[in-house]
């Protein structure tokens, strides 16, 4: 039993130094981009929202519309 967890612990500590854990170095690029933007940003992120919710609530009645299925009014 020793060997087994001795095993894994070996695995995810290789797995932490060579795996990916967290985001990507060009995710963290991005997001700090996004915060530079500010005020300025503001209506590109107006937009995409405005999308993203209308694509939520059209997926959101369509499963509705399903026979058997039920589904919770999204946030």
């Amino acid at each position: 039993m020793a060997y087994e967890f001795l095993k894994a612990k070996g695995f995810l500590l290789n797995f932490g130094r060579f795996g990916s854990i967290g985001a990507s170095s060009i995710a963290q690029k991005a997001g700090v981009a996004a915060l530079g933007l500010g005020y300025a940003g503001e209506e590109v992120v107006s937009t995409m929202m405005k999308a993203f919710k209308e694509r939520r609530d059209f997926l959101a009645k369509s499963f509705g519309e399903l026979e058997g299925v039920k589904i919770s009014e999204p946030q």
